[in-house]
């Protein structure tokens, strides 16, 4: 009866201690896999924009996350952000989002969170260019070698180069959050 009795509670032991390994698991692949490479708030504050890498899994992730919802808007496989921007509406509707990674194609995103659709690209274009000339200072020296264009130079300026950041990837040295 002791044996039994030993046995049920080292089960009981045993059942409690995968529980809570499961649950840091859990909590440890969002904290140390999942690294947030930037993230910005809506004006409003209602929404913030972000833009993930999962290490484990290889992927890049663009999410949009509320109080009651997350939306993802992009994901995808077997790449490294090299930069981010994300770019919002003064009125919190549409927001831009800019990553280069390691494929020839940048990943460029709009969507408005008003109708929960997509929208071109072009309309925050503008607020986008805004945004990385304001936040890497940008001169225009470093801008003249991409016809003066902040996406050109984010899409395409050279690491270690007068014109380009000092090394890749660069987003997380000039990770903004907001």
């Amino acid at each position: 009866m002791k044996i039994q009795m030993r046995v049920l509670k080292l089960g009981s032991l045993l059942g409690c201690l995968c529980a809570v390994l499961l649950f840091l698991t859990r909590v440890s692949y969002e904290f140390w896999i999942v690294k947030p490479i930037m993230e910005y708030r809506s004006p409003d504050r209602l929404w913030q924009a972000q833009v993930r890498e999962d290490i484990f899994r290889g992927q890049i992730l663009v999410e949009l996350t509320s109080r009651s919802r997350k939306l993802v808007l992009a994901r995808r496989y077997d790449d490294v952000v090299y930069f981010a921007q994300i770019a919002w509406s003064s009125d919190s509707h549409i927001v831009g989002v800019l990553v280069r990674d390691g494929s020839a194609n940048p990943l460029r995103l709009a969507f408005n969170v008003t109708t929960r659709s997509p929208v071109p690209f072009e309309l925050t274009a503008d607020l986008l260019r805004e945004a990385i000339r304001r936040d890497y200072e940008l001169s225009d020296d470093q801008l003249s070698v991409h016809g003066g264009d902040p996406l050109r130079w984010a899409e395409f300026a050279e690491p270690g180069t007068a014109s380009g950041p000092a090394t890749l990837p660069f987003a997380i040295r000039y990770r903004k959050t907001r």
